[in-house]
């Protein structure tokens, strides 16, 4: 089945529609997933790293696919002087910026951000045990997860903030 994308409506939107039809309720885990690769900052998110899950027997789409496919997180592969530990990381497959893409989310009430808070010092203590990342590569990935995990702490997640995060964070880049 082949549904046309409607000229006005988003991919996100489309996508949105196309799982509809087919009778999945896509919207849970694409908030999930969209919500996740802002966190580790995935910038490799495309239409054939997400998908649904298919009966063996009948075939048929019973439900979404867990999240797969987040190799290109966290700058992996970007040299430690390219990581921005400031917003506007660029992201796919719905918009240019996971700051964009986080005001598509639908419920965004249903998360609990405070309980994020921490992590990065996990994530550092996990990071001081490998021995391929340097020391300022590292700093800079915990400053990093710091301040996303800040910025959904933060504000109240409604769609006005979002945006203004977004507007800032465009402000502040053009002043570098």
């Amino acid at each position: 089945m082949v549904i046309k994308k409607i000229n006005h409506h988003s991919y996100y939107q489309h996508y949105r529609e196309c799982c509809q039809e087919i009778g999945v309720d896509i919207t849970e885990r694409l908030d999930d997933m969209l919500i996740l690769d802002f966190i580790i900052c995935n910038r490799d998110r495309h239409y054939n790293n997400f998908g649904m899950i298919r009966n063996v027997n009948t075939l048929q789409i019973e439900k979404a696919a867990s999240i797969f496919d987040s190799g290109t997180s966290a700058f992996a592969g970007i040299s430690k002087n390219k990581i921005k530990t400031l917003p506007l990381n660029e992201s796919k497959p719905f918009c240019k910026y996971h700051e964009e893409q986080i005001a598509l989310i639908q419920n965004i009430e249903r998360y609990e951000f405070q309980k994020l808070t921490g992590l990065e010092e996990e994530f550092n203590e996990l990071l001081q045990r490998s021995p391929f990342i340097t020391i300022s590569r590292r700093d800079k990935l915990v400053t990093w997860l710091g301040e996303r995990i800040r910025m959904l702490c933060e504000s109240k997640m409604d769609t006005e903030r979002v945006f203004q995060i977004v507007k800032t964070a465009k402000e502040y880049q053009r002043r570098k």
